[in-house]
């Protein structure tokens, strides 16, 4: 099966494991806020159908694969990919992506509050390089962004864009608690400042509605 590219949430699951196949089932789950829901109606439905589930415990994409390889862990419903394929092609077999929540793979990429997107006219990542102070909040006159912290596949996308586009000759990205980022991000909207930041909103790539003031970059 081919892999679904990006955004997409699925089941990854240890298939040579023998816990796979016994009554307990260990759960882990993405340290995103975002990815909690999925862990928790998935634990309701195993444990509907029977099944014991110890966690979901919280742990981050890098951690996730290497205990799941190990056999430390059994499946989590955080799996993105393609940002996430690096992974499993560590696992070497031994992990491995199951079924899909949007079945099209989903968008993530760069935004930008729809008043400046307007107002400066930004249609790409690249068109931020001439308001870049527009975004500065610490007056090194880079444009400060909310980006993936360590360990998360968007994390190594961003890096990825930034080598190949040169990005951070005018974006500083800002690799805190992603949570704690946005909520400041947010504030900042509110009261009329403009923001950058990266993001994965449920759309279906096949099925877009929504529309997006900076187009994702892949």
């Amino acid at each position: 099966m081919r892999y679904l590219k990006h955004l997409v949430s699925i089941i990854a699951a240890i298939t040579i494991s023998s816990a796979a196949f016994a009554n307990e089932i260990k759960m882990g789950k993405a340290d995103w806020d975002t990815g909690y829901f999925q862990a928790e109606i998935y634990k309701a439905a195993l444990e509907k159908m029977g099944y014991k589930v110890s966690g979901p415990t919280v742990m981050k994409p890098q951690v996730f694969y290497v205990a799941a390889t190990s056999g430390d862990v059994d499946l989590w419903v955080n799996g993105w990919f393609g940002t996430h394929d690096g992974y499993i092609s560590e696992s070497k077999g031994k992990v491995k992506p199951v079924g899909y929540v949007m079945k099209g793979g989903g968008a993530q990429g760069y935004l930008v509050d729809k008043k400046s997107a307007d107002k400066f006219g930004i249609k790409s990542v690249m068109d931020i390089k001439k308001h870049a102070k527009e975004f500065d909040s610490n007056g090194d006159g880079k444009a400060d962004m909310v980006a993936c912290p360590p360990g998360w596949g968007c994390e190594k996308q961003i890096t990825k864009h930034f080598d190949e586009l040169g990005l951070g000759d005018f974006i500083n990205p800002v690799k805190a608690d992603y949570s704690a980022s946005m909520a400041d991000a947010v504030s900042k909207y509110k009261n009329g400042k403009s923001i950058l930041f990266y993001t994965w909103p449920l759309i279906d790539r096949n099925k877009q509605t929504a529309r997006k003031t900076v187009p994702t970059i892949t």
